[in-house]
């Protein structure tokens, strides 16, 4: 059986995670039942936080997640603190020894509702290529924590862990951003992707292509060199993929889809792989999206504010 880690650093959030955690398996257990999945959640208890829920209640909740092809391993620390939490649900990984070269890995936080339920599982081939992560949420590009990554082995342990060497004060999600950043050979290349879906937008794909280029021309050193890719799938278990290579997302605009369409390049997916792995990393994002945030408007209705590394 394949395996996937689910890694979650949570607060009490009272019925939220109904709308959640506990509904990505309401929505998704059905495709899944090919994968052993390991959830860690590591549930932090700001003193904020203490006034409003209950931490066992939490746990009461996520305990209603029962499936025989789940496990899942509670972290309770004492002291709230993200990075810490980052941390913990990490460590856990080699503590329980449950990682092979196989592993998916999702950073799942506690706060994303799904807005589609769609089966995303055939796109998991995808992270055949070393050094690939996916995304399945609206403004998340590489180094983003939003809703993910999702992740192969090698993305996982050359990129995203770094819970031996991060500081208690640090930002794990600005500091995984900066050794992505700091790692890329300046020889080698990224590649970043974009990929529709069609047969979920039906005629009407009247849509903004979403590569986030002015995020990578801010933060990413000139003298990396970065891919970036326009596709599409026809349907999720096609095993071809349309991709068409630009070098600036400006000069797309105007133009079709359906001239887009014409201008893309038809290969297999196990082309794409090949392609794929001369690159450094690649990083995908799927369209539509599965995931939106609800954590903001949590915060607000509860006048919490984030301090530091946890909440006040």
């Amino acid at each position: 059986m394949n395996s996937l880690i689910l890694l979650t650093t949570a607060i009490p959030r009272g019925d939220l995670h109904k709308k959640t955690i506990n509904l990505f398996y309401e929505k998704f257990i059905k495709y899944l039942d090919g994968y052993m999945i390991h959830h860690i959640i590591n549930i932090d208890y700001p003193k904020k936080i203490k006034s409003l829920f209950s931490r066992d209640d939490t746990i009461k909740l996520f305990e209603q997640i029962s499936y025989s092809n789940v496990k899942k391993y509670y972290i309770l620390p004492k002291n709230a603190n993200f990075c810490k939490a980052y941390c913990y649900v990490i460590a856990k990984i080699y503590e329980k020894n449950i990682i092979n070269e196989k592993t998916i890995l999702w950073w799942m936080e506690d706060d994303w509702t799904i807005i589609r339920d769609y089966n995303f599982v055939p796109l998991l081939r995808f992270l055949d290529t070393k050094n690939t992560g996916l995304s399945f949420t609206d403004n998340s590009p590489l180094c983003s924590f939003r809703g993910g990554p999702v992740m192969n082995y090698s993305f996982f342990t050359n990129y995203f862990d770094i819970h031996k060497s991060i500081s208690i004060q640090d930002d794990p999600e600005y500091k995984v951003g900066k050794r992505i950043r700091n790692q890329i050979d300046y020889e080698n290349e990224i590649g970043i992707f974009c990929i529709y879906l069609l047969e979920f937008y039906r005629d009407n794909i009247k849509k903004k292509i979403k590569q986030y280029q002015y995020y990578y021309k801010r933060k990413f050193n000139k003298n990396i060199k970065i891919k970036y890719f326009i596709g599409f799938m026809e349907r999720i278990e096609d095993e071809n993929v349309y991709l068409y290579e630009y070098e600036n997302q400006d000069s797309l605009s105007g133009i079709s889809w359906q001239n887009i369409r014409q201008m893309c390049k038809n290969m297999s997916i196990e082309e794409f792989r090949i392609y794929s792995g001369k690159n450094s990393l690649n990083y995908i994002n799927f369209f539509p999206n599965i995931f939106e945030d609800v954590g903001r408007k949590f915060a607000s209705e509860n006048n919490l504010i984030k301090s530091e590394n946890s909440y006040k």
